[in-house]
């Protein structure tokens, strides 16, 4: 059975925006030859403000703060922690290759301006220390995306090269967000305490509740017709929400406990689709995701009515396959659904199903006119083969959650002949 680990918390879209991002970069390369010359260019300008800084890992309290670090995250490889001047709050890091005994070993070296002396408490400098070191674990910084996106760089014919790189790069600071919030034991408190003051300057945050207005500012641009424009990092109200929103997520919940496979699916994909939510209200542009989901949710209500009478027909899975704009393939998931009948009634099936759709709606705000082309779907889903009691009932679990009342799905029903 698989084990939850904090490996499970990288948002899934940063995975599949650096895959895009991997060839389109290799033909950048080839396409500028100047290009590792630039990149050595810009590591020498991050050791320029490295040789006139103060290294801090063997002060008592930040070599502290580093071993916490590597316990946690199960890492060896040194960090090393040097602290310099600047005008504004900043934190960098890079990692760097050297050899020892003729065996190739890394490290991290991570650049801290004097905020985070100055404005920090110890659980907060973890909170930072851990997101910065995040990068390297989940290899960040294998993409150059600072240089590529900060500097004056020509894409030409690489114009969505600069677009992938922008949506990864949100994606990987909340993926380095989620990973740091497993330092602090998921306190939200004190991961969002650590980025507001270190972005802000002020320091008695609980006198005056910054995380509930910066909460508030990210509903008010949710409700706005205006999305924002896209930068390297999320907006920090984004952040804030998902940190507050996430660190009670089942997933979370379940940390260090072995489950079973599909039960490790389900919470994976449900992890996503609630930071999907989130972020899409702000970046709609990053998850694009709206019939894609409407199709995954059609998927799902298609199986639980089809189960309604205990088997899933030909025509009903030739029905089900036509949906291929989904995450989850058709053929893959009507497999995992007959694996987990082998340890679950149809009726809790169903039932898993019917809460997760209900749950999805929900949280996304969904009204009767978004529902309505569902419930067709189900009634189409229902008559593939020929209707029967029990699937009506099933498509009456769902919209009686929603207060679509028996006389109106007769008749969408009678609208369907």
């Amino acid at each position: 059975m698989p084990k939850i680990t904090y490996h499970d918390l990288q948002y899934q879209r940063e995975l599949d925006f650096r895959e895009k991002i991997n060839s389109d970069l290799k033909r950048f390369k080839n396409a500028y030859p100047d290009y590792e010359q630039q990149i050595s260019k810009e590591l020498s300008d991050f050791y320029f403000l490295l040789s006139n800084g103060i290294r801090l890992d063997d002060h008592p309290t930040v070599d502290l703060i580093a071993k916490e670090i590597q316990r946690k995250y199960n890492v060896d490889f040194p960090i090393k922690i040097f602290l310099y001047e600047n005008a504004i709050p900043k934190v960098m890091c890079t990692p760097r290759v050297y050899f020892e005994d003729g065996v190739e070993n890394t490290e991290l070296i991570i650049l801290i301006s004097q905020h985070f002396i100055n404005y920090l408490e110890f659980q907060e400098q973890i909170a930072i220390l851990a997101h910065e070191t995040c990068h390297l674990i989940l290899r960040h910084t294998d993409i150059p995306s600072n240089y590529l996106l900060h500097r004056d760089v020509n894409f030409h014919e690489f114009k969505q090269l600069k677009v992938n790189l922008l949506k990864w790069s949100v994606c990987a600071e909340i993926s380095s967000d989620m990973f740091a919030l497993y330092a602090n034991d998921f306190n939200p408190k004190i991961f969002c305490s650590a980025i507001i003051k270190f972005i802000s300057g002020i320091y008695a945050l609980d006198s005056f509740d910054i995380i509930a207005l910066l909460t508030k500012q990210y509903d008010d641009l949710a409700n706005n017709i205006n999305t924002t424009d896209l930068t390297p990092h999320p907006i920090t109200p984004l952040r804030i929400k998902i940190i507050n929103e996430l660190s009670s997520d089942e997933l979370v919940k379940k940390m260090g406990q072995e489950v079973e496979e599909d039960e490790y699916i389900r919470l994976k994909e449900n992890y996503t689709q609630k930071i999907d939510s989130l972020v899409e209200k702000v970046y709609p542009e990053l998850t694009n995701r709206s019939l894609v989901m409407e199709n995954d949710l059609k998927l799902k209500l298609g199986v639980a009515v089809a189960l309604a009478d205990r088997k899933i027909t030909e025509e009903e899975i030739d029905l089900l396959k036509s949906l291929v704009d989904t995450h989850t393939h058709p053929n893959d998931f009507i497999a995992q659904i007959i694996a987990a009948l082998d340890k679950y009634s149809h009726e809790e099936v169903i039932e898993q199903l019917i809460e997760d759709c209900v749950k999805f709606c929900v949280e996304n705000g969904y009204t009767k006119s978004d529902l309505l082309p569902l419930i067709r779907f189900m009634l189409f889903v229902s008559i593939a083969d020929q209707v029967e009691i029990n699937e009506l009932r099933v498509v009456n679990r769902f919209a009686e959650q929603f207060h679509i009342s028996r006389e109106e799905i007769v008749i969408l029903l009678h609208q369907m002949f």
